[in-house]
């Protein structure tokens, strides 16, 4: 079931899935935390004790982490589950707006 998150203007509303992170928007909050802190994927994978590969997927969005995987990747990275998953949604939010002012800007120009 999808939560309206209402915009500024009549029609500008996001929906967001409740209780289901973006495994995307995680992953990117990971890696671009994990950049920043200039740990290469093999070195954090290590303190998460998983393959690199493995975190290559969670990176990307191919895998979903279970909420325990969330609290662990939160810790290596100094965080609380609830910041990471704030900065993820964040993330999204930033993302579905850039799309909805895109597709504002295509209706205008293909009118």
């Amino acid at each position: 079931m999808a939560q309206r998150i209402g915009g500024t203007r009549p029609g500008d509303v996001l929906s967001a899935k409740v209780n289901e992170p973006d495994t995307l928007s995680v992953g990117r909050v990971l890696r671009q935390k994990r950049e920043q802190e200039g740990a290469t994927l093999s070195e954090f994978a290590g303190r998460l004790k998983i393959s690199s590969a493995n975190l290559c997927d969670l990176e990307s969005g191919r895998r979903t982490p279970r909420p325990q995987r969330i609290v662990q990747i939160a810790a290596a990275l100094g965080l609380d589950a609830e910041a990471l998953l704030e900065l993820a949604l964040e993330q999204l939010l930033r993302r579905e707006r850039l799309t909805y002012k895109v597709t504002i800007v295509r209706n205008h120009l293909n009118m």
